[in-house]
């Protein structure tokens, strides 16, 4: 344990994080929650025995904090909130020099209060400027890349000093201490249970505290063993499918992953055609795109990239969890299939019997260590990985069902030889032609989330009898580009310029859907009732003719 901390020696400046607001200037170095930190502790331990806790009115859009104690003689506190990225542990050097301390307010017999900075809409609302897939899978226009400099979190640092030694830093998010607030201001007693029913029943701000209601509604993650305290855990690589804390690699039981495999005219490719972007593309997303052709490109990005693993998992409560890492990136885009950096890193829990759902996608930007995941309830580590909560998954992509199939996720197979991801009709938890099954995500109506409508027509029952389809509205999604892919159904859909001759020419390879009926073929499709039932179902991606019926999906018990 260190006995001090100079503003001397904190390392990295302040300045080079982002600009502050004007007034109130901060810094700080710890990860722990905002709610109860003791004075001075870091990842070495506490140091003093006093609690700083941070502090939002929503009324008035300002900061503040509380301290269980008189401020002592020569002691300061500093606290601001700005735009830029989470990277730690930042400095308080620049804090104590550049601007006013904040000024305390006795608060009944042992409590000083602090007003802190104002907060300004524009960082209030910063997370619902990020709320699109289109920051996931690019192409990025030019003002999208100054947005991305500017930075995606909202940052709220506050240091206390005492002669030049740092005795209480916090680091965190703007959304973690509304929520902590919030929580205060709705169970002022701390009883837990109380906290837990109330934070059900609002919409939450941060990863930490939706995470806590995910785990509350599917049970507990099972790539990320618990530690002793609560809301702290292992680690996860995603590349050798083990916990990966700093006690070593271990595997977990249960847990089973593979490599998403790709292939060119059904060889392996395990890197990279060409060493820079292909046109049009930022460097964001360029990984997804680094071989220019291949038998089975991915959906999303419709693109072809080596090194991509899923892993899965099944916890007691009967919830799949699935753990997607791609856009691998290796610095010379080489050795893709073996570098553990990835630039998109997404998991999704689903309990097939309720129907709950939980979306988690990580940070914009740096936030690409796949050898060290965390859980995205750990209040040290998820606001460095996991970005807040997020709508945009329900869209199109996942509106009728948590797990999306293609040929390409599902060549990573388990050890029995079936897909890691649970497709219907394989898995025994999740039935063919189950449309009655339930769906919604945790929390989605205090967040102000939708599901898409599922598409019931008469003229649709080829596809929907199997499964459901859903996604209203786009084009892109299920509804359009999904079931044209599946089906080839426009050869000249810019997708299939990614796809190999060899699989384009091969009927049964071009046309994966349906996929379980016998004598499929050209000439049989061509008047068939599933080619009829796709051609409506694209239809009805964007019309509102009378002829394209949609119903609710079930959502289960709350």
């Amino acid at each position: 344990m260190r006995s001090k901390k100079s503003l001397s020696h904190l390392g990295l400046a302040c300045s080079a994080l982002g600009a502050a607001v004007v007034g109130f200037v901060g810094c700080s170095g710890s990860s722990e929650p905002p709610s109860a930190l003791e004075d001075g502790k870091t990842t070495e331990g506490p140091r003093h025995a006093s609690v700083l806790q941070l502090t939002y009115d929503e009324s008035a859009k300002r900061l503040g904090a509380r301290l269980n104690r008189p401020l002592g003689e020569h002691e300061q506190l500093y606290m601001r909130v700005r735009r830029g990225t989470l990277s730690g542990p930042p400095t308080c050097s620049e804090l104590a020099a550049s601007g006013p301390a904040l000024r305390g307010m006795q608060e009944g017999s042992s409590v000083l209060r602090f007003d802190g900075p104002q907060v300004e809409d524009e960082l209030l609302e910063l997370p619902r400027r990020f709320d699109s897939e289109v920051w996931v899978t690019g192409p990025f226009t030019e003002s999208m890349r100054e947005e991305l400099r500017k930075g995606t979190d909202a940052i709220v640092e506050a240091c206390l000093v005492k002669d030049g030694e740092v005795r209480n830093e916090q680091y965190t998010t703007l959304g973690n201490v509304i929520d902590r607030s919030r929580e205060e201001d709705a169970a002022p007693t701390g009883n837990p249970a109380a906290r837990a029913i109330t934070t059900s029943r609002r919409a939450v701000e941060s990863m930490e505290e939706y995470a806590k209601l995910c785990v509350k509604d599917l049970g507990e993650i099972p790539f990320f063993p618990k530690k002793g305290e609560d809301w702290k855990y292992e680690t996860f690589d995603c590349r050798d499918f083990q916990a990966s804390d700093r006690t070593g690699p271990r595997s977990i039981d249960g847990v089973q992953g593979a490599p998403i495999p790709l292939t060119v005219e059904d060889t392996p490719k395990p890197d990279c055609d060409f060493p820079k972007p292909v046109p049009d593309r930022d460097n964001q997303s360029r990984n997804y795109y680094c071989v220019n052709r291949c038998d089975k490109p991915q959906y999303l990005n419709q693109g072809c990239e080596p090194g991509p693993t899923v892993t899965t998992a099944k916890n007691d409560k009967g919830t799949h969890w699935v753990l997607l890492c791609r856009a691998a990136n290796a610095p010379t885009l080489d050795g893709m299939s073996r570098t553990k950096t990835f630039r998109d890193i997404a998991m999704i829990g689903h309990n097939p019997k309720t129907g709950k759902t939980c979306f988690f996608q990580n940070k914009i930007g740096p936030a690409n260590d796949g050898e060290h995941i965390p859980h995205p309830a750990d209040s040290d580590k998820s606001k460095y990985t996991w970005d807040a909560p997020k709508g945009y998954c329900t869209k199109n992509c996942h509106a009728a069902d948590a797990f999306v199939h293609s040929p390409w996720i599902d060549g990573a197979l388990r050890r029995n030889g079936r897909t890691i991801v649970p497709k219907m009709g394989e898995h025994p938890d999740f039935p063919i032609s189950w449309l009655d099954a339930p769906y919604s995500v945790v929390n989605m109506d205090a967040q102000g989330w939708k599901i898409g409508q599922q598409l019931v027509s008469e003229e649709a029952a080829s596809c929907t009898s199997c499964h459901r389809i859903a996604g209203k509205g786009s084009s892109h999604g299920m509804m359009g580009e999904f079931t044209s892919w599946g089906t080839m159904s426009d050869p000249n859909d810019p997708y299939f310029a990614h796809v190999t001759d060899s699989y384009k020419t091969d009927f049964l390879k071009s046309h994966w859907m349906p996929s379980n009926v016998d004598g499929f073929n050209a000439q049989t499709w061509a008047n068939s009732k599933w080619k009829k039932a796709a051609d409506h179902v694209i239809r009805c991606a964007t019309s509102s003719s009378p002829e394209c019926v949609f119903a609710d999906v079930p959502r289960g018990r709350p």
